[in-house]
Parts: C-alpha cells; structure tokens; sequence
C-alpha cells in the first residue's frame, strides 16, 4: 500500500534477528500495514533461528490461524538427509478499516459517513474486515454495531429490492401462456432470492424477485 510504513516487531529470547524470515514475512504478509510478532517454536533439533542448517521453503504454505504463524521449513540434517518442519511464530496483525463513529441498530440504513478509516490490530477477527476501497452505498446494518467497531462482512447486507408489505406483479407462465397478477410481498428479499407473496384471495405463492416490481411465481 502506498505510504503506508511496514513496521516489524522481531523477538526471541535471545533477542536474535533473522533477515531470510523478515523477507518472507514482508512479502506474504504485504497486504497489511503493519505486523508484529515473536518466534515461540523452533523445531526440537535447532537452537537458534540463524541456524545454516535452516531453509524456508517456498513449496509448502504458509498459514496463520488464531494469532499464530507457521513458517514452513526445510533442515539439512546431512548432506543427504533433509528433514521437513515448520517455525511458530505468535503474529499481531494491523490493517486500515472502518471503524463506526456512532452505535448503528440491525436494519438502519449506513452510509459512509457512519464510518472512519483508522489502524486497528485485526488478528483475531471472527470475520473479515471491510475493505476501506468499498463503497458503503446501498446497504444496511444486519446486526446491532457498537461505536468503534471495526465493520465486517458479516455486519451488513444489501437492502432488500422488495419489503413485507410491498405490492408488486406476480407472473406465471404455463406454456405460451402468461398470468399476471398483484401480490403483496410477506417477507424481505433481493434480486434472485425466493420470497413468498400472497395473492388477493389469500393463496400464498413461493416467487423468485426479479425486481423491485415483479416476481415470478415458482410453486
């Protein structure tokens, strides 16, 4: 990200560094603005990260789960025996978010004045982070959020292209023929979902939204 500073927190208990492990963290973990972190394990048969014998290994994955990353890594034992193993590190991960600048109630409309762009340590989030490139147009708070909360995805949702309690056209097409008729709207839905909708004489339908105006009668 441009001018943001990547800040890096190295530490072991005896206070080494290692500059092969830096240039692997700053390459996979470049998507964020800043990360701090330790190494917690070293495989049984090492003591120290500046070991020659280790190499990072660029054919395994390196994963994060729950605040802790897994460098994988190869150990020549002998010139003919390597061995395969990972590095524990405990990791603190910082990105740019939205944060809320006032409580927000599930089903208010947001906007993008609700919300303020700010670092914020996102490890151990459940869900992921809105991007701060997103367009908050058009959407509405799916669960209650406190001030200063840092929006996920699973926070929001579209608004709904039909209420309960619109009137909308139902339609149902039975071979070259097509019956349209009003319909009120029992439940909240979007574009391609299935909603139910009762008719005048209190048949209720399953139709599928195909706008905010119509919907097509599926059983």
């Amino acid at each position: 990200m441009i001018g943001l500073i990547i800040s890096i927190l190295f530490l072991t208990s005896s206070g080494e560094k290692n500059s092969q492990l830096d240039s692997y963290l700053k390459q996979k973990l470049s998507d964020f603005t800043k990360y701090e972190y330790k190494v917690v394990s070293l495989p049984s048969y090492v003591e120290s990260i500046n070991d020659k014998r280790i190499s990072i290994s660029s054919d395994r994955e390196f994963k994060i789960n729950y605040g802790f990353a897994y460098v994988p890594v190869d150990i020549k034992l002998t010139e003919e025996n390597v061995s395969q193993s990972i590095i524990t590190l405990k990791i603190n991960l910082y990105d740019e978010v939205f944060t809320s600048v006032r409580k927000i109630k599930r089903g208010e409309i947001i906007s993008q004045s609700d919300f303020a762009v700010s670092e914020k340590e996102i490890t151990h989030l459940k869900n992921g982070a809105v991007k701060i490139t997103s367009l908050l147009n058009n959407l509405q708070a799916c669960t209650n959020i406190v001030e200063n909360a840092i929006l996920q995805e699973n926070m929001i949702e579209k608004l709904p292209d039909v209420k309960a309690g619109d009137k909308v056209f139902a339609y149902s097409s039975v071979g070259a023929v097509t019956v349209t008729f009003p319909v009120l709207i029992r439940e909240d839905g979007r574009i391609g979902e299935t909603v139910r909708v009762v008719r005048d004489d209190k048949l209720i339908f399953r139709a599928v939204v195909i706008d905010s105006k119509n919907v097509k009668i599926i059983e």
